[in-house]
């Protein structure tokens, strides 16, 4: 049954976020033949109500393994995360985009990873074909999780930063 609830989750997540549907009045979607998508609300993990937080291990200059740690709050919540992710360097007080190799946009993978609750979920990463390998610095990961209360269909997304250090 979590499976099914995951997939559903997904294709919401897919026509939500890639805008397959058409654009109503309201502001929402709404694709052929089916009822209006859920809007998605964003946080920021300053605003984190949900319990989870985000860090970097094992960083090499080509990848790292992210940790999600959930603990308390909203227990009845079930948390979602893609594949996507950006890298940000600390450079002259602020936080700047780390630059692909390509000049093409990225493409993803559409896929919900779930995130277990009162627990830790370790996904690895290897930017190494998206960044190449990155030069020492001061570094942060951006990472987006998807949330919702049981029943509940308006689905909500929070921002996520995991700083990490790229040794020379």
């Amino acid at each position: 049954m979590k499976r099914i609830s995951a997939f559903v989750l997904l294709l919401f997540y897919l026509f939500g976020l890639t805008g397959c549907g058409k654009t109503s009045d309201d502001g929402g979607t709404s694709g052929a033949g089916s009822s209006e998508i859920p809007k998605i609300k964003e946080t920021t993990q300053a605003e984190n109500e949900i319990g989870l937080t985000l860090s970097a291990k094992d960083v090499t200059s080509s990848g790292l393994t992210l940790v999600f740690t959930q603990s308390g709050d909203s227990p009845t919540r079930e948390l979602f995360t893609g594949a996507d992710y950006s890298l940000e360097r600390f450079e002259d007080d602020a936080w700047t985009a780390v630059e692909t190799l390509s000049s093409e946009p990225t493409a993803w993978i559409a896929i919900a990873y779930s995130i277990e609750m009162d627990g830790t979920t370790e996904k690895e990463v290897d930017w190494s074909s998206l960044y190449g390998e990155l030069e020492t610095g001061h570094y942060r990961v951006v990472k987006t999780v998807d949330f919702r209360a049981t029943g509940d269909w308006d689905y909500d997304t929070i921002t996520l930063h995991a700083e990490f250090d790229v040794e020379g």
